[in-house]
């Protein structure tokens, strides 16, 4: 079967705030992080591909179980979200792909469905955060555009997302718009266990 809508779960960061539990596989409301991420991309999209480490992904297909995922494994660790997001995206085929990073656990299946529907003619439907950021770590995107702007940010040396949106044609959701479709507990992300146990308590 061609899928025709994709998940990358971005996964592979060394999470060192985060002390010596590998933050993935963190809990959060009695299921690691990662699988309630794998599970909301997965109620969206015909593929999931989730980036990681080599030295991962024995621990994430045990956290998964029998989820159907692809692994995608950096042949070099810790160089940034974009190197793994290119590192997933080479096991893409799908025309476009809904990027969400593994430390966001709230995230709303509904939410990602409206930017699939929200993206139209634009190269992505990123969401405007409150304070004037957008938050490309949950995002979609046309797959073709995002892979040449991540290598193109990787090749000046740069390798943010943040940049790799700029190199788009981007469709930004405003926060307002964002507040009528989901809350911004789904697009929080944990860094740290003090941000887990304040997502816990936002509930």
């Amino acid at each position: 079967m061609t899928a025709n809508r994709a998940g990358v779960v971005l996964a592979g960061g060394a999470g060192e705030r985060f002390g010596d539990v590998e933050k993935p596989l963190a809990e959060f409301e009695g299921e690691p992080m990662l699988r309630h991420v794998v599970d909301a991309v997965a109620a969206v999209t015909d593929q999931v591909v989730v980036n990681c480490r080599d030295d991962q992904r024995e621990a994430f297909a045990a956290a998964l179980q029998d989820d159907d995922v692809t692994y995608a494994v950096d042949p070099e660790p810790d160089l940034g979200p974009v190197a793994g997001l290119g590192t997933a995206l080479d096991e893409v085929s799908a025309p476009v792909v809904v990027v969400v990073a593994c430390d966001m656990p709230a995230v709303d299946p509904g939410f990602l469905r409206y930017l699939f529907e929200r993206l139209g003619g634009n190269d992505a439907a990123v969401p405007g955060l409150p304070d004037d950021r957008l938050q490309p770590a949950q995002a979609v995107y046309r797959t073709a555009p995002l892979r040449e702007a991540a290598a193109e940010s990787l090749a000046a040396g740069v390798g943010s997302l943040h940049d790799v949106v700029d190199r788009l044609q981007a469709g930004i959701v405003p926060p307002a718009e964002v507040q009528q479709v989901t809350t911004w507990r789904s697009l929080a992300d944990v860094n740290t266990p003090a941000d887990l146990a304040a997502l816990l308590d936002a509930r």
